[in-house]
């Protein structure tokens, strides 16, 4: 089983870690969610989805976590743009059972 220490959003990863923590401008292109996981059973695959501030569910991502006592990974995405409001961040497992949940906030757009 797949347990989760650290999931966090955030601007970039560097060096394997999450850099620049919400919340965000509107004029981001781009976040990535970091996940910092053990999993001590079987090789496992983990689904990411961001739902947007109307409730839209996005696409789930599929992320590989083999057998490790550590496994950095991470999934981006580049929808929130000029999209402001509270996102979420839902994290679930190969059979759909949500693990993790992370709420962060996109500003509106900077006016021009």
């Amino acid at each position: 089983m797949v347990e989760l220490s650290r999931v966090i959003v955030a601007r970039r990863i560097e060096d394997r870690e999450p850099v620049g923590l919400a919340p965000f401008d509107g004029d981001v292109d781009e976040l990535f969610v970091f996940l910092d996981a053990r999993n001590d059973g079987a090789p496992a695959t983990l689904q990411v989805r961001w739902d947007a501030p109307d409730g839209t569910p996005g696409r789930a991502i599929d992320l590989q976590v083999p057998t490790a006592r550590r496994w950095r990974t991470w999934a981006t995405t580049n929808r929130v743009r000029g999209r402001a409001g509270t996102w979420t961040v839902v994290v679930t497992d190969a059979s759909g059972r949500e693990i993790a949940r992370r709420s962060f906030t996109v500003d509106a757009p900077a006016a021009s």
